[in-house]
């Protein structure tokens, strides 16, 4: 199902521009935005957004689907992947507290 999507051209606080579904009622008016086209998923359109030169960021409201998603998945690549370099150093604690057990 392919939905139109559009870019905002006033930049948030991070330099980045908010792409939109046709709709969405956070979108600017139609001289502060340009049509990026018809995309089947935020993810296209934010692609195309980047070929074009822009930075784009998913809508929060209308695109909170997909910015759920694509944080899961950057949360389970930071859990999951390899440990390189200094990561792999165990710390050992220069300090020896000895233990007694009682039975």
């Amino acid at each position: 199902m392919n939905t139109i999507y559009i870019l905002s051209l006033k930049e948030s606080a991070r330099g980045r521009r908010y792409v939109h579904r046709a709709g969405c009622p956070l979108c600017p008016p139609k001289g502060y935005c340009v049509p990026l086209g018809h995309f089947d998923s935020p993810g296209e359109a934010m692609e195309n957004g980047h070929i074009k030169g822009f930075h784009p960021e998913a809508c929060p409201f209308c695109c909170s689907g997909y910015r759920k998603r694509e944080n899961e998945r950057n949360m389970r690549e930071m859990v999951f992947s390899e440990a390189t370099g200094s990561e792999l150093i165990l710390f050992t604690p220069e300090i020896f507290i000895p233990v007694a057990y009682i039975n």
